[in-house]
């Protein structure tokens, strides 16, 4: 009886050695390592957004939006040269869980982006950016009062020197001082209609930077206070007033 069973349990072995041996001389597929890399990109910025910044310029957006597609089309290429490899390349499992995972963060960009009610969004959005530049106005001629040698300060940082207190106009100016509010960049420059040294003109751009929102509307106010608005590109001094 013993010999029986020390001969399977070497056979076993032997098969065990064998796989181990197999094993060893397959390579995983790059691809499918690839896209489980590309899967935590998503996350990873969402992480991001709410731990440090909540504002996400262009170019990251894109990169979110193409991370998964990219990671799905990875891993159905791992599998497609996992299959064709005759037993040399492993790493199905690994492309099945990324293909799993690839079309779950696909569909979950596809709700955040197509989803919800854009006019809701676009009215809150346009609203806050409008609101925004009204106090702008307000926080400038406040400077220029304040500072009559100087006139207009010379960028967006310097405004939040002439506002006191903690109510709504004085958050939203220290808000501006980094130029972004509400899914919406502010661009400000300010200049001398007299070659000298006193800002006497300025012009504020307000445009619409958060993945998902180009329908939204470009701003553009000067000193006049009198705020233009424009469709798909930046507004000027030309544009439509808003009514």
């Amino acid at each position: 009886m013993d010999v029986p069973a020390r001969h399977i349990s070497q056979n076993r072995v032997g098969r065990i050695g064998a796989e181990t041996e197999t094993r060893m001389r397959q390579r995983i597929s790059r691809s499918a390592v690839v896209s489980n890399v590309l899967l935590l990109i998503l996350p990873g910025a969402i992480l991001c957004a709410v731990v440090w910044n909540p504002f996400l310029d262009a170019w990251t957006a894109i990169v979110i939006v193409i991370s998964p597609i990219a990671a799905v089309l990875l891993a159905h290429l791992s599998l497609k040269q996992i299959r064709s490899s005759m037993g040399r390349t492993r790493g199905m499992r690994l492309a099945k869980i990324s293909l799993l995972f690839g079309y779950a963060e696909i569909g979950l960009l596809a709700i955040v982006l197509l989803f919800p009610r854009r006019e809701d969004r676009k009215q809150a959005y346009a609203a806050s950016a409008v609101g925004s530049l009204r106090v702008l106005d307000t926080a400038m001629h406040a400077y220029a009062d304040s500072h009559p040698e100087q006139g207009y300060p010379a960028s967006l940082t310097a405004l939040p020197s002439a506002v006191q207190g903690d109510d709504y106009e004085s958050s939203v100016v220290r808000s501006l001082s980094d130029g972004h509010r509400s899914c919406y960049r502010f661009s400000y420059s300010a200049r001398s209609r007299h070659s000298d040294e006193h800002f006497d003109a300025y012009e504020v751009l307000a445009d619409p930077v958060c993945p998902g929102t180009s329908y939204l509307r470009h701003f553009f106010m000067d000193q006049t206070g009198t705020i233009r608005m424009a469709q798909g590109g930046p507004a000027n001094a030309q544009s439509p007033a808003l009514q």
